[in-house]
């Protein structure tokens, strides 16, 4: 009975062509001798074939029912997200254009007005990301009256005669020689002989400059602040590249930092100055007068007296009326602004940075030093002033962009001056001069000058770089563009998102 139903299911084979006792049970084992085996082998042959051809049939049966369903589940998830756009969305448009009920011409309407919208979505936000990485930036200026005392510049007076004569004399009639020999008076022809410094290598040139610079008791001959006197203790004597220098209100050797609380030449600083023209001898410089120069106290004059300042004429009663400015700049990515750890010098600034960048490529190049540069090396000797340090300050300043990056400190306090002079002294006050010390119209006017430096008003200018567009006004631009042109926020694509979700998964 279990053959027939067998049979009737393969649906090829006949009962009446396969016999049940040539099956065997579990267990049983057939006789070889029956005859009954070739029987079994004809079922089994049959059976195999039929089973694997009904195995394949299935599969491939199965096969289309998967790829029916996933067709019908991929048509029922886009029916869903039709049906979701058109009911759950707020986006303007989006529901006339996927509504069945709708109109084709106000469909395709519809369609393009979406298009357009999108399009000049893309436009304006790519237009604003670019403008975001340009990193512009403005300027905020801001005229400031403090309630608080504001702080005085520093004062530096340098004399244009680097070298003292007298003083020079005083160290032998050989350095007389050194001086006329290192500035020689007039042109130089190319016939005319090198000088040689090789004798003067055995004495300390950096005790040398300070001991033949104008002193600040001989070049100082009064001094009021606010109207009160002050004395040669108040100014700190500083060797720099342009000789012996001595600045007022420094914050070097413990001194407070001179504030004011009025304005006008009275409640400033007051000299009057001795050129001492007489002492004058062949140096750097052909002129005669002083270098003056106005700066933060943070600002070392050590390698600025040269190219910062002003300059004065003996004869002359000058007014420099001061203003500040207090100067705050961006960082990258929107400036140039930054400091850097010097090597040679505590507190950064351009100048200081400037003179720690002269004072490294020096050392390396003649392994000595000037005297007004820092540093923990020898000071070069007469012979490698001339031979090699000279020249290789020339060739410092010729390429001083690739040896030197100085950024611009990001907060800094300058000081600008305006000046206005007249002659001094008045015919009176020199014969009264000279009466009291001595000194002739000729004298006074050939070597006194004096100096008012002041505030014209208690304020200081407030300068600060500000970014232009932040990061939040990209963002904003980007949401008025999308809400504009398209009625779309940040909650709307949120909605979408969500949309998308139910119809798919």
């Amino acid at each position: 009975m279990r053959v027939e139903q067998l049979a009737k299911k393969i649906g090829r084979v006949r009962p009446e062509d396969c016999h049940a006792d040539v099956i065997p049970l579990p267990g049983e084992v057939l006789n070889q001798t029956s005859g009954t085996e070739a029987p079994r082998e004809v079922f089994s042959e049959v059976t195999n074939g039929e089973a694997t051809k009904t195995r394949q049939q299935t599969w491939e049966v199965g096969y289309k029912m998967s790829t029916d369903e996933k067709r019908r589940g991929s048509q029922g998830a886009s029916l869903r997200l039709k049906t979701a756009l058109k009911d759950e969305t707020s986006v303007v448009g989006i529901k006339n254009v996927v509504d069945d009920k709708v109109q084709t011409g106000r469909k395709v309407m519809w369609l393009c007005l979406l298009l357009a919208g999108l399009g000049m979505v893309t436009y304006q936000i790519a237009k604003s990301i670019t403008y975001f990485q340009s990193w512009p930036v403005m300027v905020n200026v801001e005229v400031v009256y403090p309630d608080d005392l504001i702080e005085f510049p520093s004062v530096t007076i340098c004399n244009f005669n680097m070298f003292k004569k007298s003083a020079v004399e005083m160290y032998g009639p050989e350095f007389v020689e050194f001086i006329n020999l290192a500035y020689p008076v007039g042109m130089m022809n190319s016939n005319q002989t090198q000088p040689d410094f090789m004798k003067f290598n055995d004495f300390d040139l950096n005790q040398f400059y300070m001991d033949t610079g104008h002193l600040k008791e001989d070049m100082i001959l009064e001094c009021s602040w606010q109207g009160q006197p002050c004395g040669h203790d108040d100014f700190i004597s500083i060797l720099t590249d342009f000789g012996m220098c001595h600045t007022f209100n420094s914050r070097t050797k413990g001194m407070a930092v001179r504030r004011i609380k009025h304005r006008g030449s009275r409640f400033g600083l007051r000299l009057r100055l001795n050129v001492e023209t007489d002492q004058y001898m062949p140096g750097p410089r052909d002129s005669v007068g002083v270098k003056v120069s106005l700066h933060h106290q943070d600002d070392i004059p050590k390698g600025m007296a040269k190219d910062l300042g002003f300059a004065l004429s003996p004869g002359t009663y000058n007014l420099a009326e001061v203003s500040m400015s207090k100067i705050k700049n961006q960082p990258h990515p929107y400036g140039k602004c930054g400091s850097k750890q010097l090597k040679h010098v505590e507190m950064y600034s351009v100048m200081a940075c400037i003179l720690d960048c002269q004072a490294d490529y020096v050392i390396k190049m003649c392994r000595c030093k000037d005297a007004f540069m820092p540093g923990d090396v020898l000071v070069c000797s007469p012979h490698q002033l001339q031979t090699c340090l000279n020249p290789q300050m020339e060739m410092f300043i010729s390429s001083f962009e690739s040896n030197c990056a100085c950024p611009v400190p990001c907060e800094r306090t300058m000081y600008s001056t305006m000046l206005s002079s007249g002659i001094f002294p008045a015919r009176h006050v020199a014969m009264a001069m000279d009466k009291e010390f001595n000194m002739s119209m000729d004298y006074s006017r050939n070597n006194l000058l004096e100096l008012m430096v002041y505030f014209e008003e208690l304020k200081y200018t407030q300068i600060t770089q500000q970014p232009a567009y932040t990061l939040e006004g990209l963002l904003s631009d980007i949401g008025g563009s999308m809400g504009l042109f398209m009625g779309v926020s940040i909650l709307t694509i949120f909605e979408l998102m969500d949309v998308f979700r139910k119809a798919f998964y």
